[in-house]
């Protein structure tokens, strides 16, 4: 009888223990499922939040029109060393050739780079851009250095074209671009 007992107290210990050890088991396969869910929430809202600053700071405004050309003005409201990447699209199709900047003898016109992942503001989120933007020319460094990063209004001039025609501003994040700033231009 006394041996009964002591099996029967050491089963119930035997359960508890297997209770345990169960729960154990399903909370870590839980959490690594869910980890790595929370972790990419966390990267998308930090990128939104980052974006939609970017978007804040940028203030875009036609400063010159002409049978020829527009001149677009730029002005990041919170100095700050940025490379804005410029994309001019006509219809669907990019046109960087349009694209100038009104500097000083000398001076160089923008880099042209190639990227293959450029998202566009669609409808308050980003999506794959519906043009096929493989080119974009970022801002010369002296525009950077003298206007952007000392809070001083910049400038940009676009051909006009026959169709109408839209002029994209990109900023650079986890080598994509991300559309912070459009400009309709009109022929």
């Amino acid at each position: 009888m006394y041996l009964f007992r002591l099996l029967r107290g050491q089963a119930d210990l035997l359960a508890v223990m297997v209770l345990i050890a169960t729960t154990i088991v399903v909370g870590v396969g839980f959490l690594g499922l869910v980890y790595p869910n929370i972790n990419d929430l966390v990267y998308q809202n930090n990128l939104r939040t980052t974006l939609y600053n970017e978007q804040s700071l940028l203030v875009l405004y036609k400063e010159y029109e002409n049978n020829t050309h527009v001149c677009i003005g730029f002005l990041r409201i919170e100095p700050g060393k940025v490379s804005y990447a410029l994309a001019y699209i006509v219809g669907d199709k990019v046109n960087n050739s349009a694209i100038s900047f009104p500097l000083p003898q000398g001076a160089s016109q923008g880099t042209v780079s190639y990227f293959p992942k450029t998202y566009c503001l669609i409808n308050g989120d980003y999506y794959p851009c519906l043009e096929r933007i493989d080119s974009v020319i970022y801002l010369p460094s002296e525009v950077v250095e003298n206007y952007v990063a000392g809070g001083a209004p910049g400038l940009v001039c676009v051909i006009k074209q026959s169709s109408n025609a839209r002029l994209l501003f990109f900023v650079t994040v986890d080598s994509k671009l991300y559309e912070v700033g459009r400009v309709e231009v009109y022929a």
